[in-house]
């Protein structure tokens, strides 16, 4: 046995024994501090060190053992004046909103991985032992895909990420839709949020089965109440589509993952794989052609909307 890992087996014990009585704790480990630093201070007496010499003696040794500049400034000031750093208040509007964006991003994909996490959990459980290990496997890749796309959304928030399917995407359509032979226009129901010819409407169920199966262009934006990235970005949409002078494409604001979000807008999400708020979607012939879930600019939607429609 080492006799250098005693002293660590000991004071893991008390240190066990003590934490379930914070208060005395505390008073120990407070006793012991101010007998230390009498000891110091009297062992200096002692030897008869000037205050000179003890001040240099303490410079030495704090250098020596690297203690000095992280006692007396602190790690995370050294961190952040190398990484030039800006105080609170001299943030500007812009990098606070990038911050938020970035833990938003990162509170989802955390969700993610619980979710993904409890169903993998189920799983095991009504498995018979046999079928342990690929399970575990699964979950492994699984927690490896999500840290890969959050890490490649963090290495570049100005790449738009698009992601055309790689077969046809087969849009979910539980109500009736329009033939494709009736020739008249469908009657839209939902409340009109922008544009005339190029109407940005509230989302309804309806309203997206009678346009489905049409070749009209189809314009999804998953907006949350709660998200001050969807509350300063969907004016810019709004003004594109004012601008917008084709009669064939037409968009919707979809609830997602607030308390306006419904069923139907629930299943929305899951077919199209949207995992973020402020997410843009296009389908187009009952296929998803592109989707987005960066910020956008009014120039950005006019031009992705005018590529999609040749």
């Amino acid at each position: 046995m080492n006799i250098f890992k005693i002293p660590d087996k000991v004071e893991d014990q008390i240190r066990h024994a003590l934490s379930k009585y914070p208060v005395l704790y505390a008073l120990v480990g407070g006793i012991a501090i101010v007998l230390f630093w009498r000891g110091v201070w009297h062992l200096a007496d002692d030897f008869q060190l000037t205050s000179g010499a003890s001040f240099v003696i303490s410079i030495i040794l704090m250098l020596l053992t690297g203690t000095f500049v992280s006692f007396f400034i602190g790690d995370q000031l050294i961190i952040s004046g190398l990484k030039a750093a800006k105080r609170l208040d001299q943030r500007t509007e812009r990098e606070i909103q990038e911050e938020e964006e970035k833990i938003q991003k990162l509170h989802n994909t955390v969700q993610e991985i619980n979710q993904d996490l409890k169903a993998l959990k189920r799983m095991m459980e009504e498995r018979e032992r046999g079928a342990a290990l690929p399970v575990v496997l699964l979950i492994i890749a699984l927690i490896a895909i999500a840290g890969f796309v959050f890490m490649a959304n963090q290495s570049d928030k100005e790449m738009s990420v698009v992601s055309p399917s790689p077969s046809p995407t087969v849009v979910y359509s539980p109500t009736p839709t329009v033939s494709s032979n009736d020739s008249t226009e469908p009657q839209l129901q939902g409340e009109l949020l922008a544009g005339q010819k190029s109407q940005l409407l509230d989302f309804n169920s309806v309203d997206y089965n009678a346009i489905l199966n049409t070749d009209k262009l189809i314009v999804l934006y998953f907006y949350a109440n709660w998200c001050p990235i969807c509350r300063a970005e969907f004016p810019k949409m709004q003004s594109a589509f004012n601008e917008l002078e084709n009669e064939n494409v037409i968009g919707f604001r979809v609830n997602f993952n607030d308390n306006e979000t419904d069923d139907y807008e629930k299943s929305l999400a899951r077919q199209f794989g949207v995992a973020y708020q402020h997410t843009k979607v296009f389908v187009r012939n009952g296929q998803r052609i592109l989707k987005s879930p960066e910020s956008w600019e009014k120039d950005r939607y006019l031009s992705e909307i005018n590529a999609a429609l040749k």
